[in-house]
């Protein structure tokens, strides 16, 4: 059985009759977290992979809550919305610490100028 769904642009999902997470292993080459010998999320870049929020690394967590049962299609289409939002925040947080950077740059530059 295959199922086909609409995802974020630029992510892909291998569906094979049941989704049924029984390990994660992480093919970094490809940006591929497989989830049992046939099937795997795709395009999730190792810094997406290794982003922890409170001490949690998020996507991996994700994935152990759910080891040993079946996923219905609102978690499959799930998961790579977590991908996509991880990877949202990042380039905000580097947005932020270079304004901040900049910011700081620019204070010490006007206390020089004195």
């Amino acid at each position: 059985m295959l199922i086909f769904f609409h995802l974020p642009v630029g992510y892909s999902i291998l569906i094979l009759a049941k989704f049924c997470v029984l390990t994660q292993r992480r093919n970094e080459p490809n940006q591929q977290i497989w989830i049992n010998s046939q099937q795997y999320f795709d395009q999730v870049p190792p810094r997406i992979w290794n982003f922890y929020i409170g001490g949690y690394q998020v996507c991996q967590k994700w994935m152990k809550d759910r080891k040993g049962r079946e996923l219905n299609f609102d978690e499959i289409s799930h998961y790579p919305n977590i991908v996509s939002i991880i990877s949202e925040t990042i380039k905000m947080m580097t947005d932020i610490a270079d304004f901040l950077k900049n910011m700081a740059i620019s204070v010490k530059i006007s206390f020089v100028k004195k």
